[in-house]
């Protein structure tokens, strides 16, 4: 999801949507634009109303999120995100793997050593081929 449809989602102003998303993310709160931010956005909105400036907005919801609860949430949230990545990863080096493969077979076959050796010159094969 991207800025853009984060502020359509909140029913919100592309612009202020990217100034709060900026200010969270700084502040490490966010990772990515996703919907799980919009009750964020809305808190910081209606905090901003209220005469807040933006980074006190976030002070307070921080200090409202330093429950056992939020950083669960958090590190749960963390861990979905490293298992779709791994996931992503795993997939990633198979596709490697098989492009790899397909490459080889376009390559020409070399020669070992003892079929060289049994291969007669040019000169040879054109000169003396008895064969």
């Amino acid at each position: 999801m991207n800025i853009k449809k984060l502020a359509d989602s909140a029913q919100m102003n592309y612009h202020t949507v990217r100034k709060y998303y900026l200010a969270l993310y700084k502040r490490g709160l966010v990772t990515e634009p996703s919907e799980e931010i919009i009750p964020l956005l809305k808190r910081i909105a209606k905090l901003t109303e209220e005469g807040l400036s933006v980074q006190k907005a976030i002070d307070e919801i921080a200090k409202k999120d330093d429950s056992p609860q939020a950083f669960a949430s958090i590190l749960l949230r963390l861990e979905k995100k490293i298992d779709d990545l791994e996931k992503e990863n795993r997939a990633l080096r198979e596709l490697v793997q098989v492009q790899l493969a397909e490459m080889k077979k376009m390559l020409p076959k070399q020669e070992t050593k003892e079929e060289s050796k049994k291969k007669k010159s040019w000169f040879k094969r054109l000169f003396f081929n008895k064969e």
